[in-house]
């Protein structure tokens, strides 16, 4: 079971999110900036053995660094950092 951001550093403003061997259900990824304000959040049901979560914000992401919290279907949480240049 294995969740992985790629590429990271970010490039064409879209988060991939690989989710390999998770569990089926709802998902629900929140990312956030430094200052913790919530930039996006999203919600996507999978039951797929691999699967990719494609995050695209609907404005430019600002060069940095984000935490992108995925919260899994039994209620666990993961957070991954994410980086922007």
């Amino acid at each position: 079971m294995e969740i992985v951001i790629h590429p990271n550093p970010v490039i064409d403003n879209t988060i991939n999110v690989v989710l390999k061997n998770q569990q089926p259900g709802l998902y629900t990824f929140q990312l956030t900036n430094t200052i913790g304000q919530v930039i996006l959040t999203k919600e996507q049901f999978i039951n797929q053995a691999e699967y990719i979560e494609l995050i695209k914000p609907a404005a430019k992401f600002s060069p940095g660094t984000y935490q992108l919290l995925i919260i899994k279907p039994d209620g666990t949480k993961e957070t991954q950092q994410v980086i922007v240049q």
